[in-house]
């Protein structure tokens, strides 16, 4: 289909699974598990793509076990993909639908609702199996990141989006508890040597920023001002002229560098 007609569709898909979440989850979760050669991942990339549009919730039991599911699924993928297009959606998608759901407060309009059925799921027993496909989530894009450089852009950005998701009041006890101090410093690193690199440097300056401006005050206070093993420059390296690198020329830069 053409591409606006897809765009409509994926839009559509995010209103209906606002009220019928569990049916889009299921049709994904299986779309997903039928993903096994290179030519599967190419053809799934468009409805990954429209996976950004899903509306994860804890609104209700159905709901937050749908959310689950899903989540659960993705990691289980993300352990076989290879292909760089797909991990890249996988990457994005997953970074609005998590930061929707985790964050509902800072949309716009805020959902003040949906943030305290946030807080009251993460509360409860059934919050410990969500944080294990979280982190199970965010070990598959570290591990993209280190291993192929042209995939660390959006690798991690969306660590980066995760651990200040985790991170935030609302997520405790098990988010805090995930967003350890060792998982930051790793992260600071992985920062840094992106950095370094001047064919990834405008892609990664937009996710430096974001993070170090999310960074949890008692971190920083504790590990960062306290002298943690950090390289000497986290700081920006880049020269003046790419120094107003929008966001958007990161994704461009990470689409390309994908492929």
């Amino acid at each position: 289909q053409p591409a606006p007609i897809q765009r409509l569709a994926c839009e559509c898909v995010g209103i209906l699974s606002l009220v019928r979440l569990s049916p889009f989850v299921g049709m994904l979760i299986a779309g997903l598990s039928k993903v096994s050669s290179d030519r599967d991942e190419r053809e799934w990339v468009s409805y990954q793509r429209g996976a950004r549009h899903i509306h994860l919730s804890t609104h209700s039991a159905e709901q937050a076990g749908a959310s689950m599911r899903y989540l659960k699924a993705v990691a289980a993928a993300m352990g076989r993909t290879s292909r760089g297009v797909l991990r890249l959606e996988m990457c994005r998608s997953l970074s609005e639908s998590l930061s929707r759901l985790m964050a509902p407060e800072l949309l716009v309009p805020p959902d003040e609702t949906g943030a305290s059925e946030w807080r009251e799921y993460c509360s409860s027993g059934s919050a410990v199996e969500w944080w294990s496909a979280f982190s199970a989530v965010y070990s598959h894009a570290a591990r993209w990141a280190q291993r192929k450089a042209a995939h660390a852009p959006f690798c991690l950005d969306l660590m980066a989006r995760m651990l200040a998701l985790a991170s935030r009041d609302g997520s405790a006890p098990g988010g805090p508890a995930f967003a350890s101090s060792k998982l930051h410093s790793q992260l600071l690193l992985l920062l840094a040597a992106a950095l370094r690199r001047e064919t990834a440097r405008q892609a990664v300056l937009p996710t430096a920023a974001f993070y170090v401006g999310a960074l949890p005050a008692q971190y920083v206070a504790d590990d960062i001002g306290g002298g943690a093993a950090l390289p000497a420059r986290v700081a920006d390296p880049t020269p003046d002229s790419s120094r107003s690198a929008s966001p958007h020329g990161s994704e461009a830069s990470a689409s390309s560098s994908s492929a």
